[in-house]
């Protein structure tokens, strides 16, 4: 209404969201609720930037509060959905939650993103021949230091830490071994002596801090892929491209490992290739930096989009005597090792991994549909910013899918490759 200023919502079907049926809106209102969510403090300052407006003594917390409300009824707040874990797996993410007084969200999504990483790229699950999504997840934490997130992330991250370990220590002894025959055999000069075999490689399960350059030699030895662990995921970033003035590739790079292909590297030394790649991803990062480094430019590339969020609200630490128990470890470790040892040949003629392909049938692929239907249909009501993510979270709803399949198969000791 132009003569008043004020733009009136009749509908209340739910293409609307983030309005409500029946409500007036301040243009202002309107426009923090589409593009900002309803914080009215960003647009506030978006707008001032542009020029627009002049600068008010008080604010009007009530208007502010009631968009919000509103937002959060357009895209609620839910809980986390622990009921969809099988109860072993349940109990074992609660117990860890409860020892190292961490919220139950957060440790569950640490042990789902190890896991992702553990099966890897010796699984892919198949919706059609062409449309196949590996089970990596992208998972970052946003908060303040201090509010707890390095003991579960420690306590998540130790089967692999471990493993890790035990495959330096072959690897370091096979060296020195294979270095003392070296010299030996070249002492004999005998020519009818065979020189001793090369220590097999050493396995990556985890990396704290890589190059683009150095992630095709890790491929080739670990074709399953590994876990990215960073505390601060600004530093990843900050990382990309600072051997070459920022002036090369490794942020698209980075983007590419997100669909896991094959990955080549061509310069005048030489060419490297790997058949497969795969990252998951565990960080954290200040609230306050989360807008510096999820800038327009990374929602432009999509990176983005890529990463599965969440805000870590928790309460005032008060100290309890629950423990992680030596069962509790034995059986996370056992989990993990589990998936890591889900078989994956590798086929001869190509030198690629032959995945496991896990198909949806049943009433999965029908409850894929309707979901897939349902926000494809909401897409382009949302506000702009959160568009990029619907395509993204239709690839994790299957990542998701691949995960709780697999946490199935365990329990039963059993890979079956029919979801259903």
């Amino acid at each position: 209404f132009p003569d008043t200023n004020v733009f009136h919502v009749f509908s209340s079907a739910p293409a609307v969201a983030p309005f409500e049926g029946g409500e007036t809106y301040s243009l202002f209102r309107a426009y923090t609720l589409i593009n900002y969510s309803g914080d009215f403090s960003s647009a506030a300052t978006q707008l001032k930037s542009e020029g627009y407006g002049t600068e008010a003594e008080v604010t009007n917390n009530q208007e502010n509060a009631d968009a919000q409300n509103r937002a959060l009824n357009s895209f609620p707040v839910v809980p986390f959905p622990i009921d969809v874990l099988p109860d072993y797996f349940q109990e074992l993410v609660i117990a860890y939650a409860k020892a190292l007084q961490s919220p139950l969200a957060f440790m569950a999504m640490l042990f789902l993103t190890i896991i992702s990483c553990a099966a890897g790229n010796a699984i892919v699950l198949a919706l059609k021949r062409k449309w196949k999504t590996a089970p990596f997840i992208w998972f970052y934490i946003v908060g303040i230091s201090g509010e707890g997130k390095s003991p579960p992330e420690n306590a998540a991250m130790e089967p692999l830490h471990k493993l890790q370990s035990l495959d330096y220590v072959r690897y370091t002894n096979e060296c020195q071994k294979y270095n003392q025959e070296l010299a030996d055999y070249r002492k004999k000069r005998n020519i009818n002596d065979q020189p001793p075999s090369e220590p097999t490689k050493m396995r990556h399960y985890y990396s704290q801090d890589f190059t683009t350059e150095s992630l095709i030699p890790i491929f080739q030895v670990c074709s399953r892929g590994i876990v990215q662990h960073v505390d601060e995921l600004p530093g990843l970033f900050n990382s990309m491209n600072q051997y070459r003035g920022g002036r090369g590739s490794d942020i698209e790079q980075l983007l590419s490992l997100f669909d896991c292909g094959p990955m080549k590297k061509d310069r005048k030394s030489g060419s490297e290739h790997c058949n497969e790649s795969g990252i998951a991803v565990i960080g954290g990062i200040q609230p306050e930096r989360l807008p510096e480094v999820f800038n327009d430019k990374m929602h432009e590339n999509g990176m983005a989009y890529r990463f599965m969020p969440m805000l870590l609200n928790t309460a005032p630490l008060v100290f309890t005597d629950d423990d992680v128990s030596e069962e509790n470890e034995a059986e996370w470790s056992k989990i993990v090792e589990w998936m890591i040892e889900i078989p994956a040949p590798v086929d001869p003629a190509t030198g690629c991994i032959i995945r496991n392909q896990l198909t949806v049938e049943g009433k999965s692929r029908a409850v894929w549909k309707e979901f897939f239907d349902d926000i494809s249909a909401l897409q382009p009501y949302m506000p702009k910013g959160f568009k990029g993510y619907i395509p993204k979270l239709k690839t994790y709803c299957l990542k998701f899918m691949a995960v709780l399949h697999l946490l199935k198969c365990y329990e039963k000791d059993e890979l079956s490759l029919t979801v259903n």
